[in-house]
């Protein structure tokens, strides 16, 4: 539909920002994937920005884009760009915080916890971002307790914060139920999957290695067996 929308008008800056997040999630969540997902989502939203240089959802999608293509110099200013433009929209403050978080950041948090305080009705995922938060600090039973606000049925993190808060709580039987869980939805994410999927999020080694220790601990498998 976007793609009909962006050729029927080629103007529409709304529309070239969305289809470029659609072509994002080609990558970053393997949806329908075609060829070169990270270089068609850049394009579109670069023609988002063009067309709409005052437009906080193009530069928003930019910024990620540029995120997800490890491309971090490029992501700060359009980032701080979106967030100038509209400093009270809750899902450019939710979606720009956690990967301010995820790349180690200290104003990640604050951004998110901003979202969730203006719009309680904010998706719940954004709930492992206060989870990872926690976990890196120590904070376990609080780590579990906003895993556990996460209301979506067959999130994958859900599953790998569990498993990890439980771990480091000594709970181990829950422990391996949520590795158990986790692995039902996917079969076959392990230690070496986490770890591209946390390099993929351009989280730091630091903020990487301690819920890597505690999934070992959970039970999650190394990798996949040749």
């Amino acid at each position: 539909a976007l793609e009909r929308a962006v050729k029927s008008d080629s103007s529409y800056s709304d529309a070239w920002a969305w289809l470029s997040s659609l072509y994002l999630d080609e990558d970053r969540l393997n949806y329908n994937p075609r060829p070169s997902p990270l270089d068609r989502a850049l394009d579109a939203a670069q023609r988002a920005v063009a067309l709409d240089p005052t437009s906080q959802v193009a530069h928003t999608v930019l910024a990620i884009v540029h995120f997800h293509r490890q491309e971090l110099d490029a992501f700060l200013p359009e980032a701080e760009r979106a967030l100038a433009l509209n400093p009270n929209h809750t899902l450019s403050l939710a979606s720009l915080g956690t990967r301010f978080h995820q790349a180690g950041d200290e104003r990640g948090i604050a951004l998110v916890k901003k979202a969730m305080k203006l719009d309680p009705f904010l998706p719940t995922f954004y709930n492992i971002t206060i989870a990872a938060d926690h976990f890196v600090r120590g904070e376990y039973e609080e780590a579990l307790a906003a895993t556990r606000r996460v209301s979506i049925p067959g999130f994958f993190l859900t599953q790998v914060f569990l498993a990890a808060s439980y771990a480091e709580l000594g709970r181990q039987g829950d422990a391996q139920a949520a590795v158990e869980e986790l692995l039902r939805l996917r079969p076959d994410y392990s230690i070496d999957k986490h770890i591209e999927w946390e390099r993929q999020n351009n989280i730091p080694e630091d903020g990487s290695r301690p819920v890597v220790e505690a999934l070992r601990k959970a039970g999650l498998p190394e990798g996949t067996e040749a």
